[in-house]
């Protein structure tokens, strides 16, 4: 009789439990919906009069009482935390944590921002299941017949080891595992189309994403206008900035080809983009120091595979030259545009005659006419060089 009893017993214990879950489910739900959506209210602190003056202004100060001082930072700090998650709320949230303070777009603007928001992704590199780096990425381009998309991003996103100067030798994980970050919370695995190593340039393909939004590339770039940064922080909100063109050189540590903005940018921000106010992108951003850098799209779009002479030089442009400086090399060597190189003799002469000899493939050869003019003897004249084509990074060491 025993094994029957706790048989008959078995059930009406479980739906007691079961009860008692509900029960207790309910009582949470209530708990957290009105933790967060009852109104905020801040607590009073507990103050005494401290001090008249003579003109009958009475001066007040916290209590010397020890239990109400304690009631009081109590309730503060319940109320400092109800506030934190109150300003998760999406309609709640502060503009301090997600776009500019300064930001000044009229509602057409905005609405086209919103829109290229769409195409800008946050990407995630991993290597042995564990996060090496994580980049913005930009669609770019959607194949309907094969349904697949190409999303652009920075090679520091796979990159394993990366020197602070740019001329110095860089490491690659091209086998890394890329993650793009859906929006929804899901994540799409792309492969690896494309990477430029001297550009520090990435192409992704992936598949399967029909929603996937594209942004155009804009060739057209000028000086002084009005351009915005969009890029994804670590929590895949939006970075959301007015910029403009900085008309500076680069750095010695820096590439030739980076043109700079007045805005900076956390490292995952490397890929964002810089766009027009009509959505199109102008250039694709990287995070550097003193200054945010981009690469415009012109040099993107410019060829079907970045291929580029190695010189083996590090130019410097006379357009990036104070006005008194040009205007002396106007005055001495009839000189206001080109590229000032520090021994060109011994530097480049001794390239074109040996270094660049030495590879047989002709298809990654053009011939190059470069005019020079040696400002110690006064002297222009042409040099005709057959140089060698490589998406490599040139390094000096």
């Amino acid at each position: 009789t025993t094994p029957q009893l706790q048989l008959t017993r078995l059930p009406i214990e479980k739906e007691e439990e079961e009860d008692v879950t509900q029960v207790t489910q309910q009582e949470l739900a209530q708990e957290h919906s009105g933790s967060d959506s009852s109104p905020i209210r801040e607590p009073q602190p507990p103050l005494v009069p401290i001090w008249t003056s003579s003109a009958g202004k009475v001066y007040y100060g916290l209590t010397s009482d020890r239990l109400a001082l304690n009631s009081y930072y109590e309730a503060y700090q319940k109320y400092s935390e109800k506030q934190a998650r109150q300003e998760q709320l999406p309609t709640l949230r502060s503009s301090l944590t997600v776009s500019s303070i300064t930001e000044s777009y009229g509602p057409k603007q905005k609405e086209i921002l919103l829109n290229a928001s769409k195409s800008i992704l946050s990407l995630s590199a991993y290597i042995d299941d564990k996060e090496i780096n994580r980049c913005t990425g930009i669609a770019v381009e959607w194949d309907d017949e094969k349904g697949c998309g190409i999303v652009l991003t920075s090679a520091c996103l796979i990159t394993s080891k990366k020197p602070f100067n740019d001329w110095s030798d860089k490491e690659y994980a091209s086998n890394a595992k890329v993650v793009i970050h859906l929006f929804d919370g899901s994540t799409l695995t792309s492969k690896l189309l494309y990477l430029s190593k001297h550009y520090d340039l990435a192409f992704y393909e992936v598949s399967g994403y029909m929603n996937l939004k594209i942004l155009p590339l804009e060739t057209n770039l000028e000086y002084g206008l009005d351009l915005c940064l969009l890029a994804r922080d670590m929590k895949m909100n939006l970075i959301c900035k007015a910029v403009n063109v900085k008309y500076v050189a680069p750095c010695e540590h820096q590439h030739n080809h980076y043109l700079f903005i007045d805005h900076s940018i956390p490292k995952c921000g490397s890929g964002g983009a810089l766009a027009d106010l009509n959505g199109r992108v102008v250039g694709m951003l990287f995070c550097m120091l003193p200054l945010t850098s981009f690469i415009p799209s012109s040099l993107i779009l410019k060829f079907r595979r970045l291929a580029r002479p190695q010189l083996g030089l590090k130019l410097r442009a006379v357009g990036f030259l104070d006005v008194s400086s040009i205007e002396f090399l106007s005055r001495s060597c009839g000189v206001t545009s080109g590229l000032i190189v520090g021994e060109w003799e011994e530097i480049l002469l001794g390239i074109g005659g040996e270094h660049l000899e030495k590879s047989n493939d002709l298809s990654l050869k053009a011939d190059v006419e470069v005019e020079v003019f040696h400002v110690r003897k006064g002297i222009r004249r042409i040099i005709h060089l057959t140089v060698e084509l490589s998406d490599g990074n040139e390094v000096f060491s």
